[in-house]
């Protein structure tokens, strides 16, 4: 990627350590100057310090959720790329999360687990389906995690 065409500058919510600095190396290693919050208060706040491109949250988190911190981050700096993140919860399934996530105007939602090459795919928008539409991957005919995508800007 370009530097003139590279989105530079991420933040990544999310309240699980191991996952949060898997998903912060991922970016860093294609470029991205990340910065890592641990909740979604901690996130938000990095997010008006910092005025990023991207923003890759979980949803399920402790103090401020991810659909708040998606629709404060759609409303401050639209043009913001949104990446939602769930693994679900004990009591919902995480699909319920995401659905609610692309209607809130994520730009684009993963269920964990995900490949970096995923991750990467949501985070530039350059490996979606053109009509946009939810691209399952069956766990079972594939070697890739099972996942679901949707990208808002295709």
């Amino acid at each position: 990627m370009s530097s003139s065409t590279m989105r530079n500058r991420a933040v990544v919510i999310e309240d699980d350590v191991l996952v949060l600095s898997l998903t912060a190396e991922i970016l860093r290693r294609a470029g991205y100057v990340v910065h890592e919050a641990i909740n979604g208060e901690d996130g938000l706040a990095k997010c008006r310090a910092i005025q990023p491109d991207l923003v890759v949250t979980d949803i399920f988190m402790p103090e401020r959720d991810g659909i708040e911190v998606l629709r404060e981050v759609k409303k401050s700096r639209p043009e913001t790329r949104v990446v939602a993140i769930s693994g679900g919860s004990p009591l919902l399934p995480r699909m319920d999360f995401l659905v609610t996530a692309d209607k809130l105007g994520a730009d684009a939602v993963l269920a964990k687990p995900f490949t970096p090459a995923q991750l990467l795919a949501a985070a530039t928008s350059s490996d979606w389906d053109p009509d946009g539409k939810v691209r399952p991957l069956d766990r079972h005919s594939r070697k890739e995690p099972a996942m679901t995508i949707w990208d808002r800007s295709a």
